[in-house]
């Protein structure tokens, strides 16, 4: 049980709150004090079915030539709106101001995208496919330098882009759910409670994870922020991972800061908060952004 919850449920989520307002608030102070120096403009991608994908790119503005870059999927509906959500542990555009090209699209059906929701399935990893395929089109863009951030809820649709693959270097999970029962818990009303095999088979992350041809790391802390108390669902993705080792297509996984390919029995999970997801995340991100996609010999 992490340490958090030993002060009792409704203290702990006091303090939960009070973290996020904290941080939301030193990020406001941080902005306007020191502005990101940051390049934004708004994209509209057309999906392969052909609805219309509105979207923002944030691009530094200092230095040049080719440069990493991420699809950011934010926790929640995985838009526009949550890659800039305050509370977040880590922003789109303070990714940019990091060095990467950063692109962030309302899913089909979500936002001011065209389309019908599909709730996390083939037609979303399609729709962050062509995120994907549009930032390697970009002259400012390393195309063998292209990765996705998951960050909660947009964790699932980032895997299974990649999954289906989308000509990525990584996937970096926060905290993302990955099975049914995880998602089901998180949202109890939402239209996920199909019982139906085949819809869910298409949403499973753990399933998803076995397909990867990519690196696929996963930051986890010991106090869950959608699922307290509750670590199951990381330990049954690194599990996942695991088995994966074996694949001849270059899949490499890592839990939080342990080595690469080390899937300990009690991995060491990350400080609770959201300040020290921020910190994780930008430490992670600083590694990732020489990681090259392996492109086959033709």
């Amino acid at each position: 049980m992490p340490e958090l919850q030993l002060i009792g449920p409704e203290l702990t989520e006091a303090l939960r709150r009070a973290e996020r307002t904290t941080a939301a608030w030193m990020r406001r102070v941080r902005e306007s004090t020191r502005p990101l120096d940051v390049f934004e403009e708004a994209v509209e991608l057309r999906s392969t079915c052909g609805y219309r994908l509105c979207g923002r790119i944030w691009i530094p503005r200092t230095g040049s030539g080719p440069r990493p870059a991420l699809v950011w999927l934010g926790d929640g509906a995985s838009g526009v709106a949550d890659a800039l959500d305050p509370d977040a542990p880590m922003t789109a555009p303070e990714a940019a101001r990091a060095g990467w090209a950063v692109i962030a699209i309302d899913l089909a059906g979500r936002g001011d995208s065209t389309g019908e929701d599909d709730f996390g399935g083939p037609e979303h990893a399609d729709d962050v496919a062509c995120a994907v395929r549009h930032l390697g089109e970009r002259a400012d863009v390393d195309r063998n330098r292209v990765g996705i951030v998951g960050l909660g809820l947009g964790a699932p649709v980032g895997i299974a882009a990649a999954a289906a693959g989308a000509p990525v270097s990584f996937v970096l999970d926060w905290e993302g759910p990955v099975d049914r029962e995880t998602l089901l818990s998180v949202h109890p009303d939402a239209a996920l409670g199909v019982d139906d095999a085949v819809w869910w088979s298409d949403r499973d992350t753990l399933g998803q994870i076995g397909r990867l041809s990519c690196g696929y790391v996963r930051l986890q802390s010991e106090d869950d922020h959608r699922n307290p108390e509750e670590l199951r669902h990381a330990q049954r993705a690194l599990f996942a991972a695991r088995w994966q080792t074996a694949s001849p297509q270059g899949f490499w996984f890592q839990i939080n800061h342990h080595p690469r390919g080390e899937a300990p029995a009690r991995p060491q999970w990350l400080p609770p908060g959201r300040f020290a997801a921020g910190r994780a995340l930008r430490r992670k991100l600083k590694r990732l952004a020489n990681d090259r996609r392996r492109v086959s010999a033709t």
